[in-house]
């Protein structure tokens, strides 16, 4: 491995960590949660379920449209 090579990734990987707006830990739950197979209670946010007529109402036209 060449040194110009380690120190781009260090760097790139340093940026990326530091930017991140993540938690590693909950990341790290995130991860753990899709490898085992568990539901989505353990994510860090909630499902939300609406009907389309739910979403028209809500959303402008192009909105919906995408």
């Amino acid at each position: 491995m060449n040194r110009r090579f380690f120190l781009r990734s260090s760097i790139a990987l340093g940026a990326v960590a530091a930017l991140s707006r993540v938690p590693f830990k909950t990341a790290a739950a995130f991860a753990e949660s899709h490898a085992s197979g568990q539901t989505d209670a353990a994510l860090p946010f909630q499902k939300i379920i609406k009907t389309d007529a739910e979403w028209k109402r809500l959303l402008t036209p192009e909105q919906y449209y995408i």
